[in-house]
C-alpha cells in the first residue's frame, strides 16, 4: 500500500521524499506473500487432513473466501469508473468497462488474455489462485513419505519456472512458492532438517539465479520469520485479519484521493501529511469492509467443512 502512494506514483512525491523512498521497497511484498501463501495454504490443508477427494470443496471453500469480496469491490470499481468517466480526468475508461474484459476478471483471464485489469493489483490474486489450483492437485505428493516423488514434484516446478517465464503464469513465480511449501513441509515435521536443507539450498540457488541477490536474500529472510520468529502482537493480528480487505480498496480507495490530492495541493510537507493520513483511512475503511463484507463470506467459507475419512 506504502509501495502504491508513494513510489508508484511518481507525479506526487518528489523523488527525495523520505516517505517515497521507504515505499519504493514496498514492491517486494508482492513475493514475501507469495512466500507466506505457500507455506499457508498447505499448512491450513494439513491441519484439515486434506484429501484428493476434497479437491472440489477446497476449491469451493477458497472460491468462497476470496471470490465474495473481490466481486464486490469489482462492481464497485465499475461504478468508480463510470463515475470518473463524467469528468475531464477519464483515461482509458471505454476498454476498462467493455463488458468482456468485465467479466473476464471472474475467471482471473485478464492477464492470460492480454486484457487491463479494472485493478491493476488483481494480477497477484490470478498466479494466487492459479496456486490453489496446483496445490489442490499435488498436495498428496508433498505429503508422501517418498522423498524421491518430493524431490521430483519441487525439481520439476522448479524446472517449469525457467520454462514458463510469463509473467502472468504460476510458474513464473513458482520458486517463491516453493520455498514456502518447503518451509510448511518442515514446519510440521514432514521432512527432516537434512531434506530440508537439501531442498531449501536447491530452490534458494535457482532463485538466485532466476531473480537476482535482493529477491534471494529476502526470501532467505521471510523463511528465517516464518520458522523461527512467533511474535504475539495484537496491531499485526489485526493487520492480518484485514489485510486482505487493505489489497482489495486500497488502489480504488487511496487512488482516488490521491488523484483528487495532487490537483490542488502542490507543498511536499502537505502531501507527505496527507499521505499518512491515507494509510491510516485506508486501514479504516479496510476494517469496515472487513466487518460487512469480507467476514460474512470467511463464515460461509468455513461452514463447508471437510468430513473424516476413515
Amino acid at each position: 500500500m506504502l509501495f502504491h502512494y508513494t513510489a508508484r506514483t511518481s507525479i506526487f512525491l518528489s523523488d527525495g521524499n523520505p516517505l517515497r523512498i521507504a515505499g519504493s521497497y514496498g514492491h517486494f511484498g508482492v513475493e514475501i506473500f507469495f512466500v507466506l501463501s505457500g507455506f499457508v495454504i498447505p499448512y491450513s490443508m494439513y491441519a484439515s487432513s486434506y484429501k484428493i477427494s476434497l479437491l472440489g470443496k477446497f476449491l469451493l471453500k477458497r472460491s468462497i473466501r476470496i471470490e465474495i469480496p473481490y466481486l464486490v469491490v469489482i462492481v464497485l470499481e465499475v461504478a468508480l469508473i463510470y463515475i470518473s468517466s463524467l469528468t475531464p480526468w477519464k483515461s482509458g475508461v471505454s476498454e476498462r468497462l467493455e463488458m468482456n474484459n468485465i467479466l473476464l476478471h471472474a475467471g482471473y483471464l485478464n492477464g492470460i488474455l492480454e486484457k487491463p485489469w479494472l485493478i491493476p493489483v488483481f494480477w497477484t490474486l490470478a498466479i494466487e489462485f492459479q496456486f490453489y489450483l496446483l496445490i489442490a492437485i499435488l498436495f498428496p505428493l508433498f505429503t508422501r513419505p517418498s522423498v524421491l516423488t518430493r524431490i521430483s514434484i519441487v525439481a520439476g516446478i522448479a524446472t517449469l519456472s525457467f520454462i514458463c517465464p510469463q509473467p502472468y503464469l504460476f510458474f513464473s513465480h513458482a520458486l517463491f512458492f516453493l520455498i514456502g511449501i518447503v518451509a510448511f513441509m518442515r514446519a510440521c515435521k514432514i521432512i527432516p532438517f537434512r531434506e530440508f536443507i537439501l531442498l531449501s539450498a536447491g530452490i534458494l540457488l535457482l532463485l538466485f539465479l532466476q531473480q537476482g541477490p535482493v529477491y534471494f536474500f529476502i526470501v532467505v529472510l521471510t523463511t528465517i520469520v516464518i520458522l523461527f520468529l512467533k511474535p504475539d502482537w495484537k496491531w499485526a493480528s489485526f493487520l492480518g485479519m484485514i489485510s486482505y480487505s487493505v489489497y482489495l480498496i486500497h488502489v480504488p480507495f487511496g487512488g482516488r484521493l490521491l488523484m483528487l490530492t495532487q490537483m490542488f495541493v502542490h507543498n511536499e510537507w502537505i502531501k507527505s501529511l496527507l499521505i499518512v493520513g491515507f494509510l491510516a483511512s485506508t486501514v479504516l475503511a479496510a476494517w469496515l469492509f472487513y466487518l460487512f463484507i469480507e467476514k460474512p463470506s470467511v463464515i460461509l467459507s468455513k461452514r463447508i467443512t471437510y468430513k473424516k475419512t476413515r
